[in-house]
Parts: structure tokens; sequence; C-alpha cells
């Protein structure tokens, strides 16, 4: 499954632009609008993106479990050295080992939690400015229609890009953009 990026200019276009993809037939569980004003956004029973889809916490849970895997081996390894000999040496490894994993995996949730989704980040400076922005989730078989129905229906709508809705941990920018309240 494939994630289209449309930028409009406010809500009520954004509004407008998820009738029409719910009205052609996309479930409104594929859409997800992201608008700095989240109390309109309920009021006009729109799809409201979830807090988990703003942040980065699984994207940066990932990486950090990627850091955390090569922490393990490297614990791992030194303590094997370094109690060479020793009864109890296997186990001390592994338990270090699974530590270092697992601070390395919540440290990167945390500074996910700080930042916003890598999908997002180039959207930022628009969303501040009270700009939507509307990612659509689209089977293959229905990408060209979807294409076409928000080229003709709402050619103010900017398709500014292309994602998959699998996470990628190497994906994005290395350097997240610290979350800012809207």
């Amino acid at each position: 499954m494939k994630q289209h990026h449309y930028l409009l200019e406010d809500l009520r276009a954004a509004e407008d632009a998820v009738v029409t993809l719910e009205n052609a037939g996309i479930p409104p569980r594929q859409i997800h609008v992201f608008h700095n004003d989240h109390l309109a956004m309920q009021k006009r029973n729109m799809n409201d993106a979830s807090f988990i889809s703003e942040l980065d916490i699984l994207h940066a849970g990932e990486r950090g479990l990627l850091v955390g895997l090569f922490a393990a081996g490297l614990v791992a390894f030194i303590i094997w050295e370094l109690m060479a000999g020793h009864e109890v040496v296997a186990m001390v490894s592994v338990f270090a080992g699974l530590v270092a994993m697992g601070f390395c995996t919540w440290l990167g949730g945390m500074i996910g939690a700080s930042s916003d989704n890598y999908r997002i980040q180039p959207y930022h400076d628009h969303i501040a400015k009270g700009g939507s922005v509307i990612i659509v989730d689209v089977n293959l078989g229905k990408e060209l229609f979807v294409l076409d129905t928000m080229a003709t229906i709402h050619p103010e709508a900017l398709h500014k890009g292309l994602s998959s809705s699998i996470d990628n941990p190497v994906a994005g920018s290395f350097f997240l953009r610290k979350r800012a309240e809207w």
C-alpha cells in the first residue's frame, strides 16, 4: 500500500477533499489529516491523525532497536572477553546485551516522542501556518483512480509526495525535527 501526500491551504479545503475521497470509495481509516487545530477537526467530524501518526515514536524506536542490536553485540563481546573463564559469562553477556538493546530502543522512542513523524516533517512549516496535509493510503489497484479524482475535483490540492505505508527505519532525515505545539 502506498501513501499519497496532498497539501491544502486550510481546513475547509481539506474537509472538501476528504468528503470527495470518501465518496470515491476510500475508507475513512485510510485518510489521515494533519492540521494544527484538532478541536476544529473534531467538530467537523474529520479523521484526525492520531498522536502515533504525528510523532516519530515507532520510527525512532525502530532506529533505536537497530543501534541497540549493534550495542548489544558490542557489550556482550566486551563482557565475554573481560569475564573469560568465569562460569556465568554466557548468562551475564546475554543479560547485558539485552539491557543495552532495550535501553537503545527506549531512548529512540523517547527521542521520537519529541519529534514530528518523518513523513510529515517536510510539511511542518505548512501545518504551523494553518495549512492541512492529507495522507491517503491507497491500494495499488486504486492509485490512478485517486490521483485522477484529486487532480480533477481538487486541483488546488498539491500532490507533494509518495511514501510506503510500512515504516522504514532508515528512511527520513537522521536529524529529527523537534515537534512544536501547533
